[in-house]
């Protein structure tokens, strides 16, 4: 994935906190669309912590844990709606 490839460039900023850490998790789910890193990328610079990544496909899921180390898997979507 490269710049070339619009669906799934994801320029990177710079961090400029707007919450302080862990008051704003969020999860991924669905990564059918590369938008989704930017968008992760975004609000992790704000100060978001990315809590859980949900996916049916496990090589998506792999990858997106590549990028976002400590994110938390989920086994199934339920999960991530039912963690307060």
């Amino acid at each position: 994935m490269g710049k070339m490839d619009g669906m799934n460039y994801a320029p990177k900023g710079k961090p400029n906190p707007v919450v302080q850490p862990g008051e704003f998790h969020i999860p991924a789910i669905a990564l059918d669309h590369g938008q989704i890193y930017g968008m992760c990328d975004g609000l992790i610079e704000a100060g978001a912590t990315l809590k859980w990544v949900y996916d049916l496909d496990e090589e998506k899921v792999r990858h997106f844990i590549r990028r976002f180390p400590g994110t938390k898997t989920a086994v199934r979507e339920k999960e991530i709606l039912d963690d307060p």
